[in-house]
């Protein structure tokens, strides 16, 4: 009884929190672990009566991604087979859906009584797992732990006089030795990692190319007209854009590629510096067309 009571405890404050659509219990059917749970579709699935899912925990009949919440007071230490029945929790929640598992310690009180005890009742025939293991299982499925403690540092008395006896072992055991905790609780978050789509670099290049074009005209018509001496700057952004700056007589010529020289600032005295667009027929002829848009807002003076 106490036990279960703190059990209880812990599992009602958990659940409290937990919202979704779909919730499952797996073990212990006869006690209600989600009786505090806000989420209204819960069933309780086990081998047996009173289950209402009657299946088995290690092929739950369950769509993928289906639930919100599986809670397993002690279901895996019960099991010939914990690994699997994790993965099966794994597959039948969704992402970001929460499990809570409680479990014996056994490197605790409850522990000795099982090691010397012999016993072969529960819960002293179960396969108490370790709660550093339990955490690495978790996480190489892909688990994030959120929470979690230890409780019940009373030693296993059956006895209602000596649990009261030992009653301060409760908080002594939470302040000076808290890995002793006779049962642990965790309570972790199924992980995804999300996928996003990369795009070629050079269709950004044209986008990023198409979306400035615009910004210069616009900028042209509002200030140039007001202001000439910007002129150069309007020149020199369509430059950056359309063409690659070098010398032509440093430049080798190739074969099949359109070379064309020419003086973007119309000052053709300068036979210094010249341009040299390395691109196709139809870049050329948009920066001619450019050029024409300037000449014809005024900017630019014709030949």
């Amino acid at each position: 009884m106490y036990l279960q009571e703190r059990e209880r405890a812990y599992f009602d404050l958990t659940v409290a929190d937990i919202f979704g659509f779909h919730a499952l219990q797996i073990g212990l059917p006869a006690r209600a672990f989600l009786a505090q749970s806000r989420i209204v579709s819960r069933w309780t699935l086990d081998y047996d009566p009173p289950a209402d899912i009657i299946a088995d925990p290690h092929a739950l009949p369950f769509a993928e991604n289906a639930l919100d919440l599986i809670v397993m007071p002690h279901a895996l230490e019960f099991t010939s087979d914990p690994h699997l029945m994790l993965r099966e929790a794994w597959r039948v929640i969704r992402p970001e859906g929460q499990i809570v598992i409680s479990g014996f310690n056994p490197f605790s009180l409850f522990g000795m009584r099982r090691y010397f005890g012999r016993g072969a009742t529960p819960p002293w025939n179960g396969n108490f797992i370790a709660l550093y293991r339990l955490k690495d299982w978790l996480s190489l499925l892909g688990f994030d732990i959120v929470g979690g403690r230890f409780d019940c540092y009373v030693p296993p008395f059956t006895q209602e006089k000596w649990l009261r006896r030992f009653a301060f072992f409760e908080k002594a055991g939470d302040r000076w030795w808290p890995i002793t905790g006779g049962v642990y609780f965790l309570r972790a978050t199924k992980k995804v990692l999300g996928m996003r789509l990369l795009e070629p670099a050079w269709e950004r290049r044209e986008r990023r190319k198409e979306a400035l074009a615009p910004a210069a005209f616009a900028e042209t018509k509002a200030t140039e007209k007001a202001d000439p001496k910007k002129l150069k700057e309007v020149e020199a952004r369509i430059k950056r854009e359309r063409l690659v700056e070098a010398d032509w007589r440093k430049l080798p010529f190739k074969a099949g590629v359109t070379q064309v020289i020419f003086d973007l600032f119309l000052d053709r005295g300068d036979p210094d510096v010249t341009y040299v667009a390395g691109k196709r027929e139809k870049d050329f002829r948009e920066m001619v067309a450019d050029i024409e848009l300037l000449r014809k807002e005024g900017i630019a003076e014709p030949d």
